[in-house]
Parts: structure tokens; sequence; C-alpha cells
């Protein structure tokens, strides 16, 4: 992805923010006052939006750096947990952040104007954070004792039992990627052959989009349909396999590595429950069935848990990108 669609993604972001703040804060305090509608989401928000603009080319930066670190993921994964992570930064990560950065901002505003207005800075200091930092406290006890009041772990429940339903619905556009993703391999084929050829990537994405709906279409009518378009992510391993006989261009980089091993350990423990039944009689008897039996029913019981601390991998690894440039 070039720099000018990520700074684009970059601007959509920060937007995005701005309106969920808009719509997410009154519902979370639960009224529909002007203190609730306007006055907090905006405040909680502001710091967000000049952490933006000051920092606007690391995040881009930061972005490219973690876009390229997941290239070496499936669709499927890239797809499901990028989901996730969005799901898990709306509803929890932000309202529990946004007033910690307001009560920094209320202290570091006064003292950076107190620096401008060296010979009145500590009366300017100490009179704008007088004004500031009461409302600035009101906010942040009013969120946090709203989040902590019972609302943040029914959040985080309704984060759990979303997962599944996430990941369904990944298989379905994951599933459409990799059509077109075959796609566009046929035509780089096509291409080396004749140079002419031209790769049509706005059909294929497309395409991309209008599979993945029919094939969500298709799973809510026939549910048992999501075990026949899961079968065409092989697709992926076809491609990759392809590209690295032929020596074409890899979509794997060697930044993804780690990511990619960690998702790899995590989506073997999810599957214990399902592959377990298969290569149960390659177990020695000499281990215990109540054992293997408590850890299956463990697996089963924290694969929504499983899928929390892979996301927060992901999270964690986007952090990383944007520290590693600070430091820089």
């Amino acid at each position: 992805m070039n720099e000018m669609k990520v700074m684009a993604l970059v601007t959509l972001e920060l937007i995005s923010f701005v309106f969920w703040f808009i719509i997410y804060i009154p519902f979370l305090l639960g009224e529909c006052s002007f203190f609730s509608v306007v006055l907090a989401p905006f405040s909680l928000v502001l710091p967000l939006i000049l952490i933006y603009m000051v920092n606007f080319q690391r995040l881009v930066n930061a972005h490219i750096d973690f876009l390229e670190k997941i290239r070496g993921l499936s669709p499927l994964h890239v797809f499901f947990y990028l989901v996730n992570a969005i799901i898990l930064t709306y509803l929890i990560i932000l309202p529990l952040i946004a007033p910690v950065l307001l009560l920094f901002l209320t202290i570091d505003l006064p003292y950076r104007i107190s620096q401008r207005f060296k010979r009145i800075g500590m009366l300017l200091f100490v009179t704008t954070l007088l004004l500031l930092l009461p409302f600035a406290y009101y906010v942040f006890i009013i969120i946090y004792a709203k989040l902590f009041s019972g609302i943040l772990f029914n959040i985080f429940q309704t984060f759990l039992v979303l997962c599944p339903i996430v990941y369904n619905v990944s298989i379905c556009f994951a599933a459409a990627i990799s059509i077109g993703s075959f796609t566009k391999l046929i035509y780089e084929g096509a291409r080396v052959i004749d140079p002419t050829v031209v790769i049509p990537t706005m059909e294929i994405y497309v395409l991309e989009i209008v599979l993945g709906a029919c094939f969500l279409l298709l799973i809510v009518i026939f549910p048992w349909s999501l075990s026949i378009i899961s079968y065409l992510l092989v697709l992926y391993l076809i491609e990759f396999l392809i590209r690295k006989v032929k020596k074409l261009e890899l979509k794997v980089g060697k930044r993804s590595v780690f990511l990619f091993s960690i998702i790899l350990i995590f989506e073997f423990l999810r599957k214990v429950p399902i592959l377990w039944p298969h290569f149960s009689h390659l177990i020695p008897h000499l281990v215990p069935e109540t054992l293997i039996e408590n850890l299956v029913a463990f697996f089963t019981k924290f694969e929504s848990i499983f899928i929390l601390i892979t996301t927060i991998f992901f999270l964690v690894t986007f952090i990383t990108c944007l520290m590693r440039l600070k430091n820089e």
C-alpha cells in the first residue's frame, strides 16, 4: 500500500474516532444532556486529534510498517484479527485511555502556554490549570465510574460473544479475497507471456466484495455452507506455492514470521477440541484420559480467550511499530 493510501487511512481513522465518541459517549453515560452529547465527547476526542496532528507522519510510517509485518498472514487471519482489534479498540481501549489523555492534556497545555509567556508563566499555568483541571477530572470520574459499574464487563462479554460471529464473517471475505488474489496471479502469469496484458485490479476488488457479500448471505440462509466456503481458503496456499516455485513476488515478509508464529500457536490451541478425536489414538495410553478430557474442555471453554490474546498481540505489534519509529 503506497503512502498516499495510508495517509488517507490514518485520516479516516481519526474521523471515525470523532464520530464514534459522539455516538458512544452519550450511550455510555445513559443520558441526553448537553454535557453527555457535546462537552464530554469533544473533550475526550480532542487529545486524540492533537496526537494525530502532531504525530501524523509517524503514524503513517507505523501503519506502513505494521502492514508490512502482516503481509505473510492469510486473508482469513488478517481480516479476522484486524476486525477484532478494531472492535476491541473502539469498545474498550479508547474509552479507557481517552479520560487519561484528557487529564494529561489538561496539565500539559497550561505548561506549554506558560513557557510561551515566561514573565507571567506561573500565573498563566495556575490559572489555566484551575480552569481546566476540575472539568477534566469530572469527565475522568464520570467515564470511569460508568465503565467500572459493570458496563466494561458487559462490553468485554459482548466482545467474546462476537468473536465466533466475526470468525465466520472473516471466512466468507477471506475466501473471496483468496479467489481475487488467485485471479490476479493468473493475470500476472499471462502478463509474463504477453506484456500487453493489463491486470484489472479494480474489477478484482469489486469481485472480492461481491463474492464476500454472496458468501455471507449464503451462510445466513444455509449455515452448513460455511464448511464448503472455508475450503476456498486453500487457494491462498496454492498461490503461495506457485509464487515460490515460479519465483514470483511473495506476499510473505520476513518481519511477519513472529506474528505468524504466535497466531499459529493459538490457532492450534483453538483447534484442540476439533483435532483431538482424530488424533487421540496417537497419544500414549500412559496419559490419563481424564487429563486429556479436561484439557479439551478447557480449550473449548476458553476459545474466545485465545482469540482475545492473539488480537492483543496484533495491537501490540502496531504499538511496537510506533514506538520503534519514535525511538529512531
